[in-house]
């Protein structure tokens, strides 16, 4: 299994390599202003292989690259804060201000990632303290120099705190970055849908938990990309197996209307942000109709996206995976998905 697909998050990643006795540099913008292709919280780890991930391509990504490998030689923590004119650069950026960090990773702080990763997989809330130190105020973002400027960095964690989103403080010298967990799919299914659909939501940031009776299909050969792969015979006991919470989505995808009804059933026992289930609409009333005589409420009913993903008159399992992802990152997102289309545009 490639080294990339075990680490599930930049923490794991940095983690891995930190106890290895390798360094590595985090490469996190810290801010932006006007048009640029990514904002602050954006983050990609850079080693002598290369970068892992990406800060936003083009212009902006080669100079990140180039800092970042230079803090790799020198041993040495850089800040920069590049200004683009609109066409100066590239397409990807039209006219803005992103401030960067490359911060240099030692092997000393393993037991710090450790914490970090251990609190993403507990589920715990926490919040990166980034300190800079070196920085002259006349020189701090939004003011761009276009060169690098030597920082000292000191990285804290403060589990137990939360916030949403990330922001430079105190003049541009504290960084507070939220600790956030990636989102969890789990799908119940190992058919060959829901095998296009796991390589797509991984490559769109997602965790991959999937289920299925038959250990022919759901098994690490097959879905490389899970984190868990669960062989449940007659798709029982999902509550107790496979850890659901406020933050996991569902896409029930199994072979068969009567297990979609056994999946779906349990599934809205538990308290999970999304749940979506593949079929025609005449599968749904049927299968809706099922569990209302079970008891389950038509408001219970209603929160089920059914026909899962967005309206994309998709086909092919690879298209059908794309319009699905795309309502799961309308969820994730907060975009309305009926207006999700014609936003883009």
């Amino acid at each position: 299994m490639p080294t990339a697909l075990l680490d599930t998050n930049i923490e794991a990643a940095a983690l891995r390599l930190l106890r290895q006795g390798e360094r590595a540099v985090l490469v996190t913008i810290l801010a932006s202003q006007g048009s640029t292709p990514r904002h602050a919280g954006t983050r990609a780890l850079f080693t002598q292989e290369g970068l892992r991930g990406t800060v936003g391509g083009g212009v902006l990504e080669a100079k990140a690259c180039l800092l970042a490998k230079q803090a790799l030689q020198d041993g040495q923590s850089f800040w920069a804060s590049f200004s683009f004119e609109p066409g100066q650069a590239s397409d990807m950026v039209c006219g803005g201000s992103i401030s960067v960090l490359c911060e240099l990773l030692q092997p000393g702080q393993s037991e710090l990632f450790a914490q970090a990763q251990a609190a993403l997989q507990t589920g715990q809330t926490g919040l990166w303290v980034v300190r800079l130190h070196g920085l002259e105020q006349d020189k701090g973002f939004p003011d761009c120099v276009n060169e690098p400027v030597r920082v000292g960095v000191e990285r804290k964690l403060s589990l137990g705190e939360h916030r949403q989103t990330p922001s430079l403080e105190q003049a541009g010298s504290l960084y507070l970055e939220p600790l956030l967990a990636q989102p969890v799919l789990f799908i119940a299914g190992a058919g060959h849908v829901s095998l296009e659909l796991a390589k797509c939501a991984h490559a769109c940031g997602f965790v991959i938990d999937v289920a299925d009776d038959r250990a022919d299909f759901a098994n690490a050969e097959r879905f490389f990309m899970a984190r868990n792969c669960f062989v449940l015979p007659h798709f029982a006991g999902i509550r107790e197996h496979c850890a659901l919470n406020a933050s996991s989505y569902v896409a029930i995808m199994t072979r068969g209307h009567a297990y979609d009804q056994e999946v779906l059933a349990q599934i809205l026992r538990a308290p999970v942000r999304y749940v979506g289930m593949i079929g025609s609409r005449k599968k749904r009333e049927h299968v809706y109709a099922a569990l209302r005589a079970q008891g389950v409420s038509q408001e219970q009913l209603d929160a089920v996206h059914c026909p899962i993903g967005l309206d994309l008159k998709a086909e092919t399992p690879q298209q059908i995976a794309v319009s699905i992802v795309a309502e799961l990152l309308c969820s994730k997102n907060g975009v309305d998905s009926c207006n999700s289309l014609s936003a883009v545009n």
